[in-house]
This record gives structure tokens, C-alpha cells and sequence, in this order.
């Protein structure tokens, strides 16, 4: 996972080069967070730490939904010409499937 972030990283890096203090946004403290996090739970993955104490569960749910935020972002490009929605889609999949979710 981190492999496949680095081409990612590099690009971000030379944005904040190319940048300087606009860089600093929403969307670009976002991306760095995730980066970060994806670093800190392959730390704690790899190295077993804090396994027992929910750190690490707690890392990867809150990277799930900065990874969804970004998923949202990316796939924006669906929207105009197309009648295809991300989040509708994942709403119509959750509605279909909650008594499975239930259980």
C-alpha cells in the first residue's frame, strides 16, 4: 500500500514546493492525512503495536472515510455527462442489503 501511494506523495511534495503557504487547503491537508495514517498502520500493523488497545482499528476506520472522501472527490468525473452517482449507488447497496447488515 505504501508503494502505491509514493508516485501520490511525490506529487504532493511538489505541489508544496511549487506552492508554498497556497498549498495549505482542505483538500491537500486531507490527502496528506492520508498519507500519514497509511504510514502509521503499517507501522503499527507490522511492528504489532497497540494491537490490544484499538489503536490501529481506530486508524483504519477513520482512513476508510477519508479514503470515501476522496472515492467521492475522484469520481465526480461520472457525474455530468452520466447518470452514474457514487453515493447514490452505495445508498441504493446499503438500502438493498440492511437486514444482511443486521445480523
Amino acid at each position: 500500500a505504501l508503494v502505491a501511494m509514493l508516485p501520490f506523495l511525490i506529487i504532493e511534495c511538489g505541489s508544496l514546493q511549487a506552492y508554498a503557504r497556497g498549498w495549505i487547503s482542505l483538500s491537500n491537508v486531507l490527502d496528506v492525512s492520508t498519507y500519514v495514517l497509511q504510514v502509521s498502520i503499517t507501522a503499527l500493523h507490522l511492528g504489532r503495536i497497540r494491537l490490544e488497545s484499538g489503536w490501529l482499528s481506530s486508524l483504519v476506520a477513520f482512513q476508510c472515510v477519508l479514503l470515501w472522501f476522496r472515492l467521492n472527490y475522484f469520481s465526480r468525473v461520472f457525474g455530468g455527462s452520466s447518470s452514474f452517482s457514487m453515493i447514490e449507488s452505495m445508498k441504493q447497496v446499503v438500502v438493498d442489503v440492511r437486514m444482511y447488515l443486521l445480523y
